[in-house]
C-alpha cells in the first residue's frame, strides 16, 4: 500500500470516530428540578428514559437547558420536581420540550 492510500484509510477511519462522537438527537422522558437564570429554563436531570422506557445513564445528573415552544411553560415550574418529554439536542445540552408536568413531592416515611 502506498503512503496516500494509507493517508485515505486514515482520515477515512479518523472521520468515522469523530462523526460517530457527535450524539444524535433522542426522545427522552426526563425527571428534574428546573432552574431559571435570565428567563432561560434548564433541567437538573436525576433520571431519564428512552421510549421504549430503556434507562438513558448518560443523561443522568446533566443540566440541559429548555429550548422550544413549550419552554415558556418550563419556566413558570422554576424550583419544582418535574418529568419532561421531548428531544434532547445539540450534543446532549438541550431539550425541545413537548410536555412537561410538575411531579408531586414525596413523602419521607
Amino acid at each position: 500500500m502506498n503512503k496516500g492510500m494509507l493517508l485515505a484509510v486514515t482520515l477515512l477511519i479518523a472521520g468515522a470516530l469523530t462523526m460517530s462522537a457527535f450524539a444524535a438527537d433522542i426522545k427522552a422522558t426526563v425527571s428534574g428540578k428546573v432552574s431559571v437564570q435570565n428567563n432561560i429554563a434548564s433541567i437538573q436531570v436525576k433520571e431519564a428514559k428512552d421510549d421504549a422506557g430503556k434507562a438513558i445513564a448518560d443523561l443522568a445528573g446533566k443540566t440541559l437547558k429548555v429550548v422550544g415552544a413549550k419552554s415558556a411553560d418550563v419556566v413558570k415550574l422554576n424550583g419544582k420536581d418535574v418529568e419532561a418529554k421531548g428531544t434532547v439536542k445539540n450534543n446532549n445540552t438541550e431539550i425541545e420540550v413537548t410536555e412537561v408536568k410538575e411531579k408531586p413531592a414525596t413523602t419521607q416515611k
